[in-house]
C-alpha cells in the first residue's frame, strides 16, 4: 500500500523515511506528483513500513521494533 501525505519531499530524498509525530518510522518516500490544475497542489507518496518489514525480512534483517501503539503526540 502507498501513504499519500504532505511532508515535504525534496529533489533527491526519495528512499528517506517518513515519520510520524513519535518518530517512528512509518513509510519509505518514493516520489511526488505535481498537480497540472490551477491549484498547483503536489502529493507525495511513501510506501508503506509494512513492505519495509518485508524488504528487511526477505533480506536476512530481523533485528528492528515494531509497536501497534498509537502515537500519543
Amino acid at each position: 500500500p502507498m501513504i499519500i501525505h504532505t511532508a515535504l519531499i525534496s529533489h533527491g530524498n526519495s528512499g528517506g523515511p517518513l515519520v510520524d509525530m513519535c518518530e517512528r518510522i512509518i513509510g519509505v518516500n518514493t516520489w511526488a506528483l505535481e498537480d497540472d490544475s490551477y491549484t498547483n497542489r503536489v502529493s507525495f507518496f511513501s510506501i508503506s513500513a509494512s513492505d519495509l518489514i518485508s524488504f528487511l525480512r526477505d533480506n536476512g534483517v530481523d533485528e528492528f521494533e515494531t509497536t501497534d501503539e498509537p502515537c500519543r503526540n
